[in-house]
């Protein structure tokens, strides 16, 4: 007869770790002995024992079951279960081979029954010394030791080992780590996962990479999203905290050496209060995106993470962190020029003045062109109107408008500002009306005036001042029939 391996199914295995909590044999759950008591009956259940047959053949039980399964009739066959076992035999027969195997079948009955503690009490049923070298003995152990804990494998520590009498197991077996002796049935444990991670581990460099790695993959982040509560949650504070001072950015660097503390989602603590540092990231930025730094714009510094350094350091103002790297740029140089920069007067003097001094120009020779080639256009046409003399009025009052390379539009249609030309040019040159001549005109900027409104007749001009001057009186004389087609023409 052949004894068939006795397993027992995972719920009724875990009603009978209940009922042996509730066990007087196991009230005092602190000590050792009853802990590992725990741990040899579950062994025993799932088929790891011997039996003691001296002790089996002197427990009344064992051997009344053997009587009352296989008392033999006087022919010797026995009473009942005849179809299910060809096999007999006579109690009075004493053949230990077979005496054995009956014994063993009614001690299997009987823990079928869960009378596992009656017989390991009585020391009938006993479980020999482990034999560690058979990896299905330490694997068993290992997950009779788990059930008995009711512990996650990765919260298993070398106490859980020593406490339930597998001390030789860890010492001598798996060179005192839980790591290693659960990797055995998990292999998808990690060493970082567990409650105590292997000595010396993480010293090395290689180590640590794996673990951010892995870490990086299992939350499917980008590596700059990856902050300390990531670490924490996932078993590795011990990594970031004794190797990398508890900054997720130095854990991330030492795997991607290319990633600056200021991408990451939260940048290193006290990072940006270094002036250094702040220009570091300024000019990281313009060089990624390959900008003018005055084309930079708020959207830059939100879509590279660095609104936290302007919101802190520069109060939400790209030209303040522009210039904290650049001083020699200019506000109205920026692409956006900061919010009501040029309602200061102040202000639109000194970048008037400013764009002057580049240009090296007269000031009378400033164009619209270039207030708009050197990003003054805002400013010109926003405050001024677009035109170039009332900004350079602002700023040299002095100046007339005529004096300007380029007048305005329709300025020389009204009368009065003719006069008010003509007038302010005698009294410039100090000269006697009738000796102005077509030269002067030429000279102080009034050319288009002359030839536009008088036909280049500086007479026509002196006449609509000082119209009691007469033709004959000018320095250069004018013949009558010339003036009559002249004023004809005007």
């Amino acid at each position: 007869m052949v004894q068939k391996q006795f397993r027992i199914n995972p719920e009724r295995l875990k009603y009978l770790r209940n009922k042996f909590r509730k066990t007087d044999v196991l009230i005092d759950r602190n000590t050792r002995e009853i802990i590992g008591k725990r741990l040899d009956f579950l062994m025993i259940l799932n088929g790891h024992y011997k039996i003691n047959f001296e002790k089996a053949k002197e427990n009344r039980t064992i051997m009344a079951e053997v009587k009352n399964r296989f008392l033999a009739r006087e022919d010797g066959e026995p009473v009942s279960d005849r179809a299910r076992d060809d096999s007999y035999l006579s109690y009075e027969y004493e053949d230990n081979a077979k005496l054995g195997i009956l014994i063993k079948d009614a001690i299997l009955q009987m823990l079928r029954n869960y009378r596992v503690k009656e017989l390991f009490d009585e020391g009938t049923i006993y479980v020999p010394r482990y034999s560690w070298k058979k990896p299905e003995v330490k694997r068993k152990a290992v997950k009779i030791l788990l059930r008995v804990l009711e512990k996650d494998p990765r919260d298993i520590t070398t106490n859980d080992f020593k406490d339930n009498r597998l001390r030789g197991l860890s010492a001598h077996h798996c060179n005192d780590s839980p790591y290693l002796a659960v990797k055995e049935i998990y292999p998808e444990i990690k060493e970082w996962e567990m409650k105590t991670t292997p000595k010396s581990f993480f010293d090395t460099k290689e180590n640590r990479i794996t673990a951010t790695g892995w870490l990086i993959e299992k939350l499917n982040k980008n590596p700059r999203d990856i902050t300390q509560k990531d670490f924490i949650d996932n078993r590795l504070s011990g990594l970031l905290y004794h190797h990398y001072k508890g900054s997720p950015y130095l854990a991330i660097r030492d795997a991607y050496p290319d990633i600056k503390e200021w991408e990451m989602v939260f940048s290193p603590n006290f990072f940006y209060k270094k002036k250094e540092n702040r220009i570091t990231a300024i000019r990281w930025l313009i060089e990624k995106l390959n900008k003018d730094p005055r084309d930079i714009i708020l959207k830059d510094f939100i879509d590279n993470r660095l609104s936290g350094l302007l919101t802190e350091y520069y109060g939400n103002s790209q030209y303040l962190a522009i210039r904290e790297a650049h001083p020699e740029i200019k506000e109205w140089e920026m692409k956006i020029t900061p919010r009501s920069f040029f309602d200061r007067k102040k202000n639109r003097i000194t970048a008037t003045k400013w764009l002057i001094e580049k240009l090296n120009k007269d000031p009378r020779d400033i164009t619209a062109n270039d207030f708009r080639d050197n990003r003054l256009s805002g400013l010109l046409f926003h405050h001024y109107k677009g035109s170039p003399y009332l900004v350079i009025r602002e700023v040299h009052p002095e100046i007339k408008e005529w004096e300007m390379q380029i007048t305005s539009n329709s300025f020389y249609d009204k009368k009065e500002n003719r006069i008010n030309a003509i007038k302010w040019l005698i009294k410039k040159l100090n000269k006697n009306p009738r000796d102005i001549t077509l030269k002067d005109f030429k000279d102080n900027r009034l050319g288009g005036l002359l030839s536009k409104h008088y036909k280049d007749s500086p007479y026509l001009a002196i006449r609509e001042a000082y119209p009691k001057i007469k033709p004959e009186e000018m320095r250069t004389w004018v013949k009558k029939t010339t003036i009559e087609k002249l004023q004809t023409t005007v």
